[in-house]
């Protein structure tokens, strides 16, 4: 069985709440083969490469979902293709949508820092192939400190959040 099956035969994550500054958050993962029905802010991907899963770190966290916000007039798709090269260097092959994160604010709307803009809004998550690597690509002074694939029994061990 190819690793991406694997993937895309695990359980729904289960609901989470998440905190990015003063902004709270719950986050649900759904499974869909179409976009959701509310704002797409970014796009993420599990990027694989054989039997092994692309682990990201950044200043506060480890996760597996490298991705980004779209830019404006952006599609999901192309924002991810960017956004993994950026963060990653490397390039994607035959992304599939696998489904979204719902994310619904908990309190009110803080005064700095990100504005999502409603108070619900979604994240696509891709399932693909790592296709070439272009190291370069890569934003020399990105918010992602190292990028590297890692077996999944590996990754199966990480303190990943429920959302990952």
């Amino acid at each position: 069985m190819r690793a991406q099956d694997e993937v895309t035969r695990q359980a729904d994550p289960p609901t989470d709440d998440v905190r990015w500054g003063e902004l709270e958050l719950r986050v649900t993962g759904h499974r869909s083969d179409e976009l959701p029905p509310g704002p797409v802010t970014s796009a993420r991907a599990i990027l694989l490469h054989g039997d092994q899963v692309m682990v990201v770190c950044d200043p506060t966290s480890v996760h597996v979902l490298p991705g980004g916000r779209l830019e404006p007039g952006e599609a999901p798709e192309q924002a991810l293709h960017r956004e993994v090269l950026e963060e990653t260097g490397w390039h994607l092959a035959d992304p599939e949508l696998l489904g979204y994160l719902h994310f619904r604010r908990r309190g009110p709307q803080p005064a700095g820092g990100w504005q999502p803009p409603a108070p619900e809004f979604y994240q696509a998550v891709y399932v693909a192939e790592a296709a070439r690597h272009e190291p370069e690509a890569r934003e020399p002074d990105g918010y992602e400190l190292w990028a590297e694939f890692k077996p999944i029994a590996e990754v199966a061990q990480l303190p990943l959040s429920n959302g990952q």
